[in-house]
């Protein structure tokens, strides 16, 4: 079904924008005003890009065969069962190109009036340190050509540039965007640091088609899905910067942190590459019906996984923003409660209250 526009073809709701839309701003506009159908932004030249990719809960059970009923299941058991992917050298369809490490090119959007600039949304950061793995998502705002300041929220990646700063060395990072659905689902979930979530995805594939996760590994043996549209081979350096401000899942703004800087080395790609985006506070960001909750930032409801197979972790519970209108370009945002594993809303929480997992919320 991948790379993706293979899968774009075949979905039901794709909506083809031909007129040229502007990255800044606009594809905000776009996806607020029609939410319930995924737009691929054609009308300039280059790379294109898509948003709404996962609007709603049955596309997302379409892809695994699954009922919409069965998802909460169908990751625990990911989770509870993680399986080795399969390492291979053929089929590796982003080794199509290698393009300048030019970030300027692509079409990245600026979602929001007040963000500091154009940001990569739906970034899924994997990284090797020390015999352990490690595949999450972190927001990379493109400050340059080169890379710029990423949101390195408290997951396993910050533990790994950490220690590795304190030997005085860069982390070596690869940066994933336009992901398999088993590695957007498994990049959101926060598990021990003995897990390697590429593990937890390649369950998800071996569920659906019996077959575990083909990846592929780039330079310093760091894994990537060999179906991604996109890596970007780079590393979180020794310098710091401002990063922010972003707008982010609760629909205010995150203040201005200090975070490290990304610098990408090398951008692969398949012949036509498509870039996806995940709309800050949109259905596809927060709600069950679309991609997982922690893509961009684990404000968002990622389940906190197991320590092991069977070993559940309590989680706690945050009220999100009551529904505001915050400018022209957004939408209401909904009001969701999450305590103690009583839930409303997503199914990536469900996965499972029943087995006694709550979830968490990052600040």
């Amino acid at each position: 079904m991948f790379p993706l526009r293979d899968y774009l073809a075949s979905l039901p709701r794709v909506k083809i924008v031909k007129d040229p839309v502007d990255p800044k701003l606009g594809f905000t506009r776009a996806l607020v005003s029609d939410p319930s159908h995924t737009l691929w932004f054609q009308g300039r030249p280059g790379p294109t890009a898509v948003g709404n990719l996962w609007p709603d809960r049955a596309t997302m059970a379409a892809y695994f065969r699954v009922k919409i009923e069965e998802l909460p299941d169908l990751l625990l058991h990911a989770l509870e069962h993680p399986l080795a992917p399969k390492l291979v050298t053929e089929g590796v369809v982003w080794r199509a190109q290698v393009h300048e490490p030019d970030l300027s090119r692509w079409p990245v959007p600026q979602c929001y009036p007040k963000d500091a600039g154009k940001y990569l949304t739906s970034s899924i950061f994997s990284a090797t340190w020390k015999g352990k793995r490690n595949l999450s998502y972190h927001r990379l705002w493109v400050k340059g050509p080169r890379g710029g300041p990423a949101r390195i929220v408290p997951r396993h990646i910050d533990r790994m540039y950490r220690e590795a700063r304190k030997e005085g060395n860069e982390l070596p990072v690869a940066i994933i965007v336009g992901a398999p659905p088993e590695v957007l689902l498994a990049a959101a979930c926060s598990t021990d640091y003995a897990v390697d979530e590429m593990e937890v995805a390649s369950a998800l594939r071996q569920r659906v088609t019996g077959q575990p996760l083909p990846v592929a590994e780039v330079e310093g043996g760091i894994r990537v899905p060999a179906e991604a549209e996109i890596v970007m081979e780079g590393a979180i350096t020794l310098e710091d910067d401002q990063e922010g401000p972003f707008l982010d899942i609760l629909g205010i703004y995150d203040p201005v942190r200090t975070e490290p800087v990304i610098r990408v080395d090398r951008i692969h790609s398949v012949e036509q590459p498509v870039l996806h985006t995940i709309l800050p506070g949109s259905e596809e960001h927060r709600a069950p019906d679309g991609a997982p909750e922690g893509a961009l930032h684990p404000a968002g409801r990622a389940l906190r996984g197991a320590r092991g197979p069977g070993r559940p972790v309590d989680g706690r519970g945050v009220r999100l923003a009551e529904r505001r209108r915050l400018h022209p370009e957004a939408t209401q945002w909904g009001r969701e409660e999450c305590h103690h594993g009583r839930l409303r809303g997503p199914w990536l929480h469900e996965a499972r209250h029943r087995g006694g997992r709550g979830c968490r919320h990052l600040q």
